[in-house]
């Protein structure tokens, strides 16, 4: 079947045993040593909430690497901590989407739905992470025609997903009943 996220993340969760989960893509890169520290001292304050943490874009022209601006406040932002339990409630990412695109802000309305809070991280200390662009200048991922269908459909059922059951995967998730 086709490349799909959500199931990558819930399996990875599924076989964790901590008792928070952190989410982060390939692409994204803590930016300091201390960013680990600080987030860590952020979820002991607020254990029950989906922590968010904002990313700053790296790109590279013509050999150099530059920082900036902010990627912004949307999705995940490049990473996610949450509870195990809270996950476990939420029956892991919706593996429903596939490709990419949405299943990062359908968790975080669920979890609003659960009744917990979403924050943003705020570093204390510098730049947290940074997003390094994978496609720069090459092909966008959406050109093709399965790309952007998945894109399509994520987003449709992004739209609807209010009417969906908070608890997603209703026969396994993570390759698990």
């Amino acid at each position: 079947g086709p490349w799909n996220r959500a199931v990558a993340l819930n399996v990875a969760a599924r076989a964790a045993t901590a008792t928070h989960l952190c989410a982060i893509d390939a692409d994204t890169l803590f930016a300091h040593p201390g960013v680990l520290a600080d987030l860590v001292a952020a979820i002991r304050e607020d254990p029950t909430s989906l922590w968010l943490a904002e990313c700053w874009d790296v790109r590279q022209r013509e050999g150099v690497f530059r920082v900036g601006p902010p990627h912004g406040r949307q999705g995940m932002g490049g990473c996610a901590v949450l509870a195990r339990g809270c996950l476990t409630d939420l029956r892991g990412w919706d593996e429903a989407y596939t490709h990419w695109g949405a299943e990062d802000a359908d968790l975080a309305a669920r979890v609003l739905r659960l009744g917990r809070a979403v924050r943003w991280w705020d570093s204390a200390t510098a730049t947290p992470l940074v997003w390094t662009w994978r496609n720069e200048g090459g092909p966008d991922p959406t050109a093709t025609p399965d790309g952007a269908a998945a894109v399509a459909v994520n987003q449709a059922r992004f739209r609807t997903s209010a009417t969906l059951p908070v608890a997603r995967n209703p026969k396994a998730w993570g390759g698990q009943p």
